[in-house]
């Protein structure tokens, strides 16, 4: 069943989202803020975004709890997910981790 519509999800057509709460972007910012910034969250050099995990496994699980307590998801209709309106943000709020080594976004 849908969170959103309440309407019985097809397998294939479901997409388990963010709702009602914190987007995951408002998690990672308040997190990073907590350990200290950016240069406290060392991550594994990764070509494909989004694949890099944190070098220290003591900061990854307190990831894992932070997340864990703040994260709402839901499961949506894969049409109904992404019809809903994304929140623009400003270049300066998005999330970049720089290429270790070059203080550049990758």
């Amino acid at each position: 069943m849908s969170d959103e519509s309440g309407r019985p999800l097809s397998p294939d057509h479901t997409h388990v989202s963010y709702f009602r709460g914190p987007r995951f972007h408002d998690i990672a910012m308040e997190f990073v803020q907590a350990a200290d910034g950016f240069d406290a969250v060392a991550l594994t050099s990764e070509t494909t975004r989004g694949l890099a995990l944190f070098t220290d496994r003591t900061l990854a699980e307190r990831w894992h709890t932070h997340h864990q307590e703040h994260a709402v998801l839901a499961l949506l209709s894969a049409k109904g997910n992404l019809r809903r309106p994304r929140v623009q943000r400003p270049v300066s709020h998005r999330i970049y981790m720089p290429a270790p080594g070059t203080g550049r976004p990758h």
